[in-house]
């Protein structure tokens, strides 16, 4: 059996082109030199380019523009929601999103360390109220201390 392939308009053996159980002739539209061709320059377009691999994660992870994320980086000085950090690291949009994890909405940008804070708490208020008792409590005394008495 021949194919012909889409891009180069070449009439190939059908050993010429990938298998794709979707198509009814069971193969791709493209040769596979063609379609190694396009794969490349796909993803060399996508990898090397920081704009485009935040958009289509914010856009696939959460469903929000880069413009939605500009404005809530503005709104928020461009810091931390929680500690107010500048952003440490060169690039300019590496704020987490952070989002409740069973409505799904969007309640800020925080830095890798405070998100991953609340990862582990689970967003627990009590846990993090505990918490902030815990270290008011153990702020001066020490374990030592404590123990000494």
């Amino acid at each position: 059996m021949n194919k012909k392939c889409y891009s180069c308009k070449e009439i190939k053996s059908a050993n010429d082109f990938t298998k794709n159980k979707y198509r009814k002739d069971g193969l791709y539209t493209y040769c596979k030199v063609c379609r190694n061709i396009k794969r490349k320059q796909e993803r060399s377009n996508f990898l090397y380019n920081p704009i485009k691999q935040k958009q289509y994660h914010l856009k696939y992870k959460f469903g929000i523009s880069l413009e939605f994320y500009e404005k809530l980086l503005i709104n928020q000085n461009g810091v931390c929601a929680i500690c107010k950090h500048i952003n440490t690291n060169k690039r300019k949009l590496n704020l987490a999103v952070d989002h409740d994890h069973i409505t799904g909405k969007i309640r800020g940008l925080l830095c890798d360390k405070c998100n991953r804070g609340l990862g582990y708490f689970k967003d627990n208020i009590e846990y993090l109220q505990s918490s902030i008792f815990y270290l008011n409590k153990n702020k001066e005394i020490g374990v030592l201390k404590q123990y000494e008495k």
